[in-house]
């Protein structure tokens, strides 16, 4: 998954290049769009919503090493946007400002958006000599979307894959 972040902040620095100023990103919560719930018979409760946040800050965390990103942490300025009532000559309405209009506001350059795709979990039992060993089997699928803050037009996207088992023991769990 690292990969897939890392490959995205190549081809934004590519894009990006002939700018002398790092860019400024803004990045976005990662969405579940898996449509499903954990089940706890195919190796555990991990919650796909609670998995989809976590994104978010390993994006972050991947981009921030990165001396030709600038990130802008734009929650508290949509936390103070969505207190405000807009109004439509004078009479209060609906319409509530959209992550664009926060990148116009906050400057940025670049908005990255991302969304957990699809989420297994597996689980394989083995009883060898009295010993109990199960493994577990974690796949994700991600996407990410790099948008112009201008018009929301999308800049890059890719996605990627990531795959992991871990070994765990009567003993001890790893």
């Amino acid at each position: 998954m690292k990969k897939c972040f890392a490959m995205l902040g190549m081809i934004l620095t590519a894009a990006c290049a002939m700018a002398a100023e790092p860019v400024r990103v803004i990045v976005l919560d990662f969405e579940n769009q898996t449509g499903q719930r954990a089940d706890a018979q195919l190796g555990g409760t991990i919650d796909p919503t609670a998995f989809a946040a976590k994104g978010a800050n390993i994006l972050i965390e991947t981009l921030s090493k990165d001396p030709g990103f600038v990130l802008v942490d734009r929650r508290d300025y949509v936390r103070q946007v969505e207190k405000l009532e807009p109004t439509d000559s004078g009479k209060p309405t609906p319409t509530q400002p959209t992550f664009i209009h926060a990148a116009q506001a906050l400057n940025a350059d670049a908005i990255l958006r991302g969304s957990l795709e699809s989420l297994s979990t597996g689980k394989q039992v083995i009883n060898q000599g009295g010993y109990h060993t199960e493994m577990a089997t974690l796949n994700v699928r991600v996407n990410i979307q790099a948008l112009d803050a201008v018009n929301g037009t999308v800049i890059a996207a890719n996605s990627g894959t990531a795959r992991a088992s871990f070994r765990q023991t009567s003993a001890g769990y790893t």
